[in-house]
């Protein structure tokens, strides 16, 4: 299967899971070169950045959302893989760093882990692995 295909399904299984359980809130919110899904429950927060681009307006979204008052757990998920774009991604602020083509297994896990912790250990832990 492709992996960018199978990336956009686990994004879409996460949009069911997260809508049934109690409490939780999730948001998209799509522009040319980015789209950035936030879950929140409570005063936690976990967001994932799908980046299209190395440069624009996603990249200064990254380092606005990690710098506000309430700093979320940030995902970023890309098909544009390289050493330079992943070490700029952290330095502005990415908490974990996926490359869909190849590392989607990966997403799938710690995105799981994140929801496990975000949710208060209410929903169940396999969901994704």
């Amino acid at each position: 299967m492709n992996k960018a295909i199978e990336a956009m399904g686990i994004l879409q299984d996460l949009g069911l899971i997260v809508d049934n359980m109690p409490g939780i809130k999730i948001s998209t919110y799509t522009q040319v070169d980015y789209s950035m899904i936030n879950i929140k429950y409570n005063e936690n927060e976990v967001v994932i950045f799908d980046l299209k681009s190395a440069v624009g307006e996603g990249m200064k979204e990254l380092h606005n959302v990690k710098n506000s008052f309430k700093a979320p757990f940030v995902i970023v998920i890309t098909n544009l893989y390289n050493d330079d774009f992943k070490q700029r991604c952290f330095s502005l602020g990415a908490d974990k760093f996926f490359n869909k083509n190849d590392e989607i297994k990966e997403f799938g896990i710690v995105l799981n882990n994140q929801l496990y912790k975000l949710s208060n250990n209410k929903f169940d832990h396999a969901r994704f692995v």
